[in-house]
């Protein structure tokens, strides 16, 4: 965004919707530690019924060779393996 000099609000965004628990699971499996993911109960009800895709159109017209990568990926490099 800052190499484009972009202005104004841009949602950057996959399309793709992951749950708080999918992360938390996602973490512990690449740390091959045996570590308890424990849920807590919700407070209020299920916004938009647990899935709310973002429209991704914007980013993709604003930058056109940008190319997402996968949270598991994602989540491997930013642990360094």
């Amino acid at each position: 965004m800052l190499q484009h000099k972009s202005v104004g609000a841009l949602n950057i965004v996959t399309g793709h919707v992951h749950s708080f628990m999918e992360i938390a699971k996602a973490v512990v499996a690449i740390s091959g530690k045996p570590i308890a993911v424990e849920p807590s109960p919700r407070v209020g009800p299920m916004p938009h019924n647990g899935y709310r895709p973002f429209d991704t159109t914007i980013c993709q017209h604003a930058f056109l060779e940008f190319r997402y990568t996968l949270l598991r990926e994602g989540l491997r490099k930013a642990a360094g393996y």
